[in-house]
Order: C-alpha cells, then sequence, then structure tokens
C-alpha cells in the first residue's frame, strides 16, 4: 500500500502555523506535514507511516514526492512553508543531486521555502556545510529542527547561515515549572542570540508555556495552542504574514 500511495503521490499536504512568539496573530510560515488517507478515508499521522518507509529504504522517494507536491501547492499561493528533509535524501550523492535538480527549476519560489533537518540526526559537519552552500545559490534556505541537548556546537552553525532553529518540544514541556529546562533553553537563546540565530519552541501547548518563552526571547511558536495542521482549504486566511525580507 506504500508504494502504490508513493507511486500514486495519494499522500495529503497538511500544514501548521508558526507564529511569532510576542504576537502569535504574526504568521512566520507554515509547517508542511504528510498525511496517508487509510481506506476508511481517515489520516494517518506521519508517526504511523515513516518508520516503514525508512525500514523499506523509501525516505528518499517520499522526500522527493513531498518536494515536488510542495513545489506545485506553492504556485497557489504567496505564502512561506517550511518542509521537512530527511537524512537518507542527502547522505547518498545521487539523491542530493536529484532533490538540488529539482529545486533548481523553481528558483522562483526560493525565497518562500525554508528546508529543514533534523537537528538530533545531524549530517556531518562538512556535508551539511556543503548542503547549505548549494542550497543558498539557488535562493533557498536552510533550517534545523528537533534541536536539542548539544548547543556547545552551536557556534559551529554560525557560517551555514541557518533561518532558525527549532528545538525540541521535550525540552518546552512544563517549562513553567521546571527550573532545568528554563536554565537550559535560556543558556541557548544566549549562544543563539551571539550568532544572530532565531530560536522557533516546537509542541507549544500551554499560555503558561509561551510565557516563559516570551521572557527568554524566543522569537517562534508552533503547537496546538496555535493550531492544529490542517488541509489547506481548512486554513483561515485571516493571519497577516511577517516581512521576513
Amino acid at each position: 500500500r506504500l508504494e502504490q500511495a508513493l507511486e500514486q503521490r495519494r499522500f495529503q499536504l497538511h500544514f501548521q502555523p508558526v507564529v511569532e512568539a510576542r504576537d502569535p496573530d504574526n504568521l512566520l510560515h507554515y509547517k508542511v506535514l504528510a498525511r496517508l488517507p487509510d481506506a476508511q478515508g481517515r489520516c494517518l499521522p506521519a508517526g504511523r507511516f515513516l518508520p516503514w518507509l525508512e525500514r523499506f529504504g523509501w525516505m528518499a522517494r517520499f522526500d522527493r514526492m513531498m518536494l515536488a507536491l510542495v513545489l506545485e501547492q506553492m504556485a497557489g499561493h504567496r505564502l512561506p512553508l517550511a518542509l521537512s528533509l530527511s537524512t537518507a535524501s542527502l547522505e547518498s550523492a545521487q539523491a542530493q543531486a536529484e532533490l538540488l535538480a529539482l529545486l533548481r527549476r523553481h528558483t522562483a519560489l526560493s525565497s518562500r521555502l525554508t528546508l529543514e533537518l533534523a537537528g538530533n540526526r545531524p549530517l556531518p559537519a562538512a556535508q551539511l556545510e556543503s548542503l547549505a552552500h548549494s542550497l543558498r545559490r539557488l535562493g533557498f534556505a536552510l533550517s534545523l529542527q528537533h534541536f536539542g541537548g548539544r548547543f556547545g556546537g552551536l557556534g559551529n552553525l554560525s557560517r551555514l547561515g541557518l533561518a532558525w532553529l527549532k528545538v525540541d518540544g521535550g525540552y518546552i514541556q512544563h517549562i513553567d515549572r521546571e527550573e532545568d529546562k528554563r536554565r537550559f533553553l535560556a543558556a541557548l537563546q544566549q549562544t543563539a542570540r551571539s550568532i544572530d540565530l532565531p530560536l522557533i519552541a516546537e509542541r507549544v501547548e500551554t499560555p503558561e508555556e509561551l510565557q516563559v518563552l516570551r521572557v527568554l526571547g524566543f522569537q517562534g511558536v508552533v503547537g496546538r495552542l496555535f493550531g492544529e495542521p490542517a488541509p489547506w482549504t481548512a486554513l483561515g486566511s485571516g493571519v497577516p504574514v511577517r516581512d521576513q525580507a
């Protein structure tokens, strides 16, 4: 069923708003997520099918399909998006070349699409730097998501020109009640500010967590508090987009 879904591009795009921490009415971008309709018409979340795609070695195929769907979808609007890529699409020179070739055909969209890699499963430093430079030449931005626990090497990221760093939700949950997490995030924010790298908090779920993040100086937030992932047609149009220029 997964192979048919890949061949027939049956995966659906869902979008979750990422907003300013100080003013959640201002949209920074939409995070693109994949959903797979089942036989009953329900949408399966990525956690149900990504492990199987990894097991079958199909993540590079999945990434190419998702990127193609997103680039096609972007032709119908002017809003900024962020799309995750797996390391499987970048460890192989051929897979990376195929992704870059697809992006090269859509450079007119480059200012509105940021590609995200998992900060908890990073590429080797030299390979990450090469990818960042290749994307920059095409006009696309790169960022890291699910980051945490190893900010000692954060300064090495300054030369990559990352758009932002998304901090893993495990470090965000209950920060209003857990002082050790607040201390960690304060140190992370101080280091990120020194290299002019915006921080975005993942899985923000309560007003109390949001307030702590505001005090710490986080730029952006994403989570249930601001909207669940939804199809494009279900999204409201009343959220203003912050000028990123």
